[in-house]
């Protein structure tokens, strides 16, 4: 699967998502390049879909389907075949092979497919040379393509100049105490009432503000926090969850507050996992060879979650202070996202680029859990993966 790639998915996919290409990806196994066939994963078969190259659900079983293609490497391109077949063994699992792949990649090299003006092409992201020729300004993918921008609109010219009026300000202090008053505070300079539903902030757009930390800080954002579906998950509910997984913290309470990822477990052995076959998000726990499942995200809830969460967002810094025991934020500077590429959701999970936070401990009082989400978070550093050509702004400018 695509974890077992020697190349970093959500490199490639920035490259690519710079310029507004959607691309799919396989990994061939040495199994798959010795055998000549690849299983064509639920994301892959997403791909072939939306860019109308294949449905194999409309497939039958023995069906063979063959699709002209040009593999490319360095400064060249080379007729191929691509063949998508539904073997009439067992349930018919999708299966994919690329003609001559054998002469342009080895076992474990992350294979992408472009689809541009009625062509697919081929390309090896494990070959530097490759993804250069592609992506180069004559080369096939961006020859005669126009330029990706984005459109200012009226709530986005709004926007702008009432943060850039907030920011001249300097520093304003906090409406409340905590994590939350550096949004809340924004939020109150431009007159928003607080809010917990999953719609955009102001006039469609998403507005997101968080502290400058110290450099070389890793500093995350949420792009959105999401509970899992219980039902599917064999611990069944939050203190469940909380009584299996979580630790005594200093102060006595029973605490759940962690970072997980897709490519290794934490600290607690817990892990994030892609179930490609039921298009689902498991956290599992991982103990030598023992392993357990504990919760599952349905990912249509989660794309649904991110597309709705963050048409166009603003992704506001600022600078903070304590002035006479208060904290105090300037707001300094704006990045601008908009459109983002929901089918690489599960594959940046996967690859450990989109994280999960638990953020729950048990109440005082009782046995119930204060839950602060399930935050599904991103370094800024990674937006271009996930978002068209991020666009940054210096208020101070």
């Amino acid at each position: 699967m695509l974890d077992k790639s020697d190349t970093s998915i959500a490199d490639t996919l920035l490259a690519f998502n710079q310029h507004g290409i959607d691309i799919g990806l396989l990994v061939p196994t040495e199994t798959a390049m010795e055998k000549c066939i690849m299983d064509a994963h639920d994301t892959f078969r997403s791909y072939l879909e939306r860019n109308y190259i294949h449905n194999f659900s409309n497939q039958e079983q023995g069906e063979k389907q063959l699709i002209p293609a040009a593999l490319l490497s360095a400064q060249r391109a080379t007729a191929t075949t691509v063949s998508l077949y539904r073997p009439r063994t067992k349930d018919g699992d999708p299966r994919v092979w690329i003609y001559e792949l054998k002469q342009y990649a080895c076992p474990f090299n992350l294979i992408g497919f472009v689809y541009r003006n009625q062509q697919l092409y081929i390309i090896n992201c494990s070959d530097i040379a490759a993804v250069d020729y592609a992506l180069s300004a004559n080369g096939p993918l961006l020859k005669g393509r126009d330029n990706f921008d984005k459109v200012e609109n009226y709530a986005f010219r709004e926007l702008f100049s009432k943060i850039k009026t907030i920011s001249a300000k300097g520093f304003i202090p906090t409406v409340t105490d905590g994590d939350t008053g550096v949004g809340m505070t924004l939020e109150a300079e431009l007159g928003i009432t607080p809010n917990s539903v999953a719609e955009p902030d102001y006039h469609g757009i998403e507005l997101k503000a968080s502290r400058r930390k110290p450099s070389g800080t890793k500093n995350r954002v949420t792009l959105f926090s999401k509970v899992p579906n219980w039902k599917l998950s064999p611990v069944r509910k939050a203190i469940n969850l909380l009584n299996k997984r979580g630790y005594t913290g200093s102060d006595g309470r029973l605490n759940l507050y962690h970072t997980l990822n897709g490519k290794n477990p934490n600290s607690l052995g817990l892990k994030l996992t892609v179930d490609y076959k039921n298009d689902t998000i498991k956290q599992i726990y991982i103990d030598g060879d023992k392993i357990e499942h504990d919760t599952t995200w349905l990912l249509f809830d989660l794309r649904t979650s991110l597309r709705i969460k963050h048409p166009e967002t603003f992704w506001v810094k600022a600078n903070t202070k304590v002035i006479d025991g208060k904290e105090h934020f300037h707001y300094t500077d704006i990045t601008y996202t908009q459109a983002p590429q929901i089918q690489h959701l599960e594959m940046l999970i996967e690859d450990g680029v989109i994280t999960l936070d638990y953020a729950m401990h048990k109440r005082a009082s009782g046995n119930g859990v204060r839950d602060h989400g399930y935050l599904f978070k991103i370094l800024p550093a990674n937006f271009n993966a996930l978002f068209p050509k991020p666009t940054h702004f210096d208020l101070q400018e």
